[in-house]
This record gives C-alpha cells, structure tokens and sequence, in this order.
C-alpha cells in the first residue's frame, strides 16, 4: 500500500488498497460507579480492479455483537459510495436491529501536508418492527499525514424516539501501521450521557 498520496489513515482509500483491521475500544461511561465497557471489532475492505467496493467486519460490545457487509464504488479518486446491511444482536436483552445504510466518504488536499476528511450518511433501522431513521455527517482535519482532529454528529429519529450525539475525536498514528486515538460524545433529546473514549488500531 502506497502512503505518500496523503494523510496515514487515508492510505488505504486514497490508494484503493484492499486492507484487514482489527480495533479494541474502552468507553468510560460518565455516570457514578459505572463500569468501563470494552469493544473489539475486526474487518476489512476489498477493492476490485474496476473499483467495487466489497466490505465485511465483525464486532463485539460485552454481551452484544453484529455483523455487517458492504458494497460500493469509488465515485472519483478521492470520493466513495458504500451500500450496507448490518444486523445487530443482544444476548442480554435479545434484541434484534438491522440496519441499512448508504455512506459517503471524500478527502479535500489543502496546503502543504494538510487536508479536509469529510462523511455523510442514512440509515434505516428496524428493531424488532419498530422503525427508525438517521442522519449524520462529520469532518476530519488533518494537520499532517500523522495527526488529525475531527467532530461529527447524528440525528435519529424513531417511532416513539429522538436521539442525537454529538462526537468530538483525535487521533494519531504512532507508526505507519499503529494508530492511537481519544473521542468524547455528548448524546441529547430523548439520549442522555457523555462518554470519554480511548482506542486503538493496527492496520494489517
């Protein structure tokens, strides 16, 4: 995979490369005497000569887990499209959610090292035959191919609920391969918490 088309955690897309990783997240909620939550996930993308776009990637939250899959295309050399179905499960509650998506993603190169990441999604969710529908964008500012800060938000709306959050996010890559991050989400209407987050990767 080719790194000098810009910043590190665009290599992959910028260079159209097909790619394996693997992330650990520990999320601190910000409620008296709650315990730290641990998710792991592990996934990857394959790019096709003609540019398809074919994801796949697995995740675990505690008691919780999902699995989702992908299609797309790159739209132009810097910008994609992907198509995706995820179906979420909860052994503690035994709920179901199934999600589809349709995600947009794009990097605007600026001056010098620096350049704008930026995402736009929707999503239909079905939980178990009740509806719900969400919104969100986010940008990402790279101030070197290394380091990056970056903010989103999310809007969901359902039947019989409203939900937003808003993430804040920083994220650094300690070598080509090894990145490091913190995130901090604030979620309001029918939502109510912060949390602080702590991840890491390593892209194979």
């Amino acid at each position: 995979m080719d790194t000098s088309k810009g910043p590190l955690n665009e290599a992959a897309f910028l260079d159209k490369s097909s790619f394996v990783n693997a992330t650990w997240v520990t999320v601190k909620p910000d409620v008296s005497g709650a315990d730290s939550v641990e998710a792991t996930s592990i996934g990857g993308r394959f790019v096709t000569d003609k540019n398809i776009i074919i994801e796949a990637g697995y995740s675990a939250v505690e008691d919780d887990s999902s699995i989702k899959i992908g299609v797309g295309t790159y739209i132009s050399n810097t910008m994609d499209v992907v198509a995706s179905y995820e179906s979420y499960d909860s052994d503690l509650d035994g709920g179901d959610v199934s999600t589809f998506s349709a995600n947009l993603h794009g990097l605007h190169t600026l001056q010098g090292e620096t350049s704008l990441a930026f995402d736009g999604g929707l999503a239909f969710q079905d939980n178990d035959g009740e509806s719900a529908y969400v919104i969100s964008a986010g940008a990402d500012y790279y101030l070197n191919k290394a380091l990056s800060i970056g903010a989103g938000a999310s809007l969901l709306t359902a039947d019989n609920y409203d939900g937003s959050t808003i993430d804040f996010r920083a994220n650094y890559f300690v070598t080509p391969i090894a990145r490091i991050g913190v995130g901090y989400a604030s979620q309001g209407q029918d939502a109510d918490g912060d949390l602080m987050q702590l991840n890491a990767s390593i892209r194979f």
